[in-house]
């Protein structure tokens, strides 16, 4: 993915970079000397992704880009480096009339028996949009509306993929915020995913519920 600045919609980037491995997009920007305020818009597909960030003049200036150290889950970590992955993958942030669309993940995932929202990994040829509205499907029978880019959030850790193999991970996700017009009863689509069960929360009282930290955070900042 490559992050593209700008200081504001419709003016020439003030920089545009890859992503690579490990660094945060808030790093990135603060490297060219740069805040990011908020994502503006993602175009292209997976290959070529660029997402568009609004962004101001950091007034420190320009900063060396660092890499936050790797989380390392306890007994991970094996005698050789292991093999870096980053994954993009796309979310959403969904209400309706029932509440707050939720997704508990299964034993496939390091997140057993938590709580996250429904999204997943962007395929090939995909774009963002695409694969959050296909994975909500899929993973909760629901149909997602009025779609728009709210946040992106990336995570950094060694540890074990479901295969049982030990990488070093980065989650890039882009965050979507949306409505479902037509709420049904949640149904997981997809056999043998991620996915145990999708339910719909109240919106009162939804802090209560064991969240993983990367979807309560979301929350928190988006629904308040």
């Amino acid at each position: 993915m490559r992050i593209v600045g700008v200081v504001a919609p419709g003016l020439p980037p003030v920089f545009s970079a890859e992503l690579d491995h490990g660094v945060e997009p808030e790093r990135l920007a603060r490297s060219y000397g740069y805040e990011i305020v908020r994502p503006l818009s993602v175009h292209g597909p997976l290959e070529e992704m660029k997402l568009m960030m609004l962004v101001k003049p950091d007034p420190r200036g320009a900063r060396p880009l660092r890499v936050r150290k790797r989380h390392i889950e306890p007994g991970s970590l094996p005698d050789s480096e292991p093999p870096k992955r980053q994954r993009l993958a796309a979310y959403g942030i969904l209400t309706s009339e029932l509440g707050l669309l939720a997704v508990e993940f299964s034993d496939k995932t390091r997140f057993f028996g938590q709580w996250g929202l429904p999204g997943g990994g962007i395929d090939d040829g995909e774009k963002a949009i695409d694969a959050a509205q296909r994975e909500i499907k899929e993973e909760t029978g629901q149909s997602a509306s009025k779609m728009r880019l709210v946040d992106l959030q990336t995570e950094h850790w060694v540890g074990r993929a479901p295969t049982g193999e030990v990488e070093d991970f980065q989650a890039v996700r882009i965050v979507y915020r949306g409505e479902v017009l037509e709420p049904g009863e949640p149904q997981v689509l997809e056999v043998n995913g991620t996915t145990s069960v999708a339910r719909w929360i109240p919106l009162e009282g939804w802090e209560d519920h064991p969240w993983t930290p990367a979807a309560r955070a979301l929350l928190e900042k988006h629904l308040g």
